[in-house]
């Protein structure tokens, strides 16, 4: 009986100290949000102009399932290559968000 007591009291006090679509730590309004959804976009379509504006020169990429331990990442000319090629080998790819994480 005190077991289920103090779990149902931690039950209640989760519940009621849970983000409650507060744009906390898990942000549903952020304006990186919608960057990512234009890389995303540029990506999927092969727009080599938006891409190229969107990151940095020192620009790396890492493929994890790569198990070779001097591998050391891809540059934008990579980038940039495995956008051509889904924008040219790939038909009706599509990267969508599923809506919010919990």
């Amino acid at each position: 009986m005190k077991y289920t007591l103090l779990l149902l009291l931690v039950f209640v006090a989760t519940g009621l100290t849970a983000q409650k679509n507060l744009n906390g730590k898990i942000y549903d309004k952020h304006p990186t949000i919608e960057i990512v959804n234009k890389f995303t976009e540029a990506y999927v379509s092969g727009d080599v102009a938006t891409i190229k504006s969107l990151v940095t020169d020192d620009f790396i990429m890492y493929n994890t399932m790569d198990n070779n331990p001097n591998y050391k990442g891809g540059d934008v000319s990579n980038l940039i290559g495995q956008t051509n090629f889904i924008k040219n080998n790939m038909i009706g790819v599509t990267l969508k968000d599923r809506g919010a994480s919990y």
